[in-house]
């Protein structure tokens, strides 16, 4: 299941954090945050997916890996910011319910859990501020993706990777800074993933157009 947000009951789940649960293996794994009944019979265990979109699909498939042999009941995974076609095939496969916010309602309070995206913090790996050959080349693949955007409206992350003649790690990284700088968007689109431009992105096109 793959919802904006999940809503649960606050007064018959209790949630835990960095505890560890016991697995078939008598071991004891530990998860982000654990959500246990009240009468102790059912635990969810919950993802914090947070980082790049790759960094994302190995943060769940290592968490499919770790829950999968414990037989959980559900398992739930609360993302930032975007999030591949990949990672909600996973979530979907191995019935991980997917969400942005997870609400805790216990009567007149209710708790919002998100997740504070690991690259707000971090600066991009797109320098822009450096006068080289590299950067005119970064900047002109810049100015490839976002005329193609522009083009055709709103367009996947396979036909950028296609027409710009670029690898899915790099397309990404470029995505992800655009997207940071507020020149462009991520829109939801048939269980897919598309990109339009921004008026703030369209003004910077035209400084691009010049170059």
């Amino acid at each position: 299941m793959i919802e904006n947000k999940i809503i649960m009951d606050g007064i018959e789940y209790n949630e835990f954090y960095k505890t560890p649960v016991q697995g078939t293996d008598r071991k004891d794994h530990y998860y982000n945050m654990v959500l246990k009944s009240r009468s102790g019979d059912n635990i969810i265990p919950v993802l914090l997916l947070n980082g790049s979109t790759m960094e994302k699909e190995k943060l769940l498939r290592d968490f499919v890996t770790d829950t999968d042999n414990i037989h959980f009941r559900s398992r739930i995974a609360i993302y930032s910011g975007i999030i591949s076609m990949q990672v909600k095939y996973i979530a979907r496969t191995f019935n991980i319910d997917l969400c942005k916010t997870l609400i805790l309602v216990n009567a007149d309070i209710k708790k919002i859990i998100t997740v504070k995206d690991q690259n707000d913090s971090k600066k991009s790996n797109i320098n822009t501020d450096k006068k080289s050959d590299h950067h005119r080349e970064k900047i002109y693949i810049i100015k490839e993706i976002m005329e193609l955007i522009i083009n055709h409206e709103s367009v996947n992350i396979t036909k950028i990777i296609y027409n710009c003649n670029l690898n899915y790690e790099y397309a990404t990284a470029i995505l992800e800074y655009l997207i940071q700088k507020e020149f462009i968007v991520p829109i939801e689109y048939q269980n897919s993933i598309k990109y339009s431009v921004t008026t703030k992105g369209k003004e910077y096109f035209k400084t691009l157009s010049n170059i």
